[in-house]
């Protein structure tokens, strides 16, 4: 009888690991190849732990999402911010959170997609982290959509801050175009002509907000 216990708990913790990691591969490749990280995970069987499984419908959303498949609804990445919570903070929590927010992006829901960020926000363990700047990004545009300036250069100011210590130069110029959009929308024109004609000789800004940039200055 022991013998029959030790052997299923085996076969379930051969299973586990096997999930666990093949999700560890899929997230080291959704990055630099979304396309084949998303035929992975769309024909693997969904996983039978929990944990996995949360993770499985991060990585789907995220896959999903990449590919630039539309995104109907929020119930499969609902799965995993159910199961992470908001109590304990982890960086599986944290990125279930911002992927939730930007469903919502997705859905044109911007209060939900705020409160998702903001939750985000809140789980990272470290802040030293491309999805944090990310996040800060994704709630800087929403602030800016809404006027907020105030709250919008706030967020961008952190992502750029964050995207010098991971040196993300793409962040990093992201961040600036948008710091000199809000003082443009602003009011505050000082630089500013300069900032936009160094913004568009900038190689990481990428080529559709180059062309914003060109007809600001």
């Amino acid at each position: 009888m022991v013998a029959m216990l030790l052997s299923i708990f085996l076969i379930m913790f051969s299973c586990e690991s096997r999930e666990h990691g093949n999700l560890d591969s899929i997230e080291s490749i959704l990055e630099s190849d979304p396309a084949k990280a998303d035929s992975i995970l769309s024909s693997m069987a969904i996983p039978s732990c929990k944990q996995d499984r949360a993770w499985y419908a991060v990585l789907k959303t995220q896959a999903d999402y990449k590919n630039y498949k539309p995104i109907t609804s929020d119930s499969l990445i609902l799965t995993a911010t159910e199961c992470y919570g908001t109590i304990h903070k982890s960086i599986h929590a944290a990125i279930a959170w911002y992927t939730l927010g930007c469903v919502y992006n997705e859905l044109n829901n911007d209060l939900s997609a705020i409160e998702a960020y903001l939750k985000a926000k809140d789980l990272f363990p470290d802040r030293s982290n491309r999805y944090y700047a990310l996040t800060e990004q994704r709630l800087g545009k929403i602030y800016l959509s809404k006027r907020l300036f105030d709250e919008s250069l706030s967020s961008f100011y952190n992502c750029r801050k964050i995207a010098e210590t991971i040196k993300d130069s793409a962040l990093i110029a992201n961040s600036d175009y948008h710091i000199s959009l809000i003082q443009l929308q602003n009011n505050h024109y000082d630089g500013l002509k300069e900032s936009f004609k160094e913004l568009f000789e900038n190689e990481y800004l990428s080529n559709y907000y180059k062309n914003e940039a060109i007809l600001l200055y």
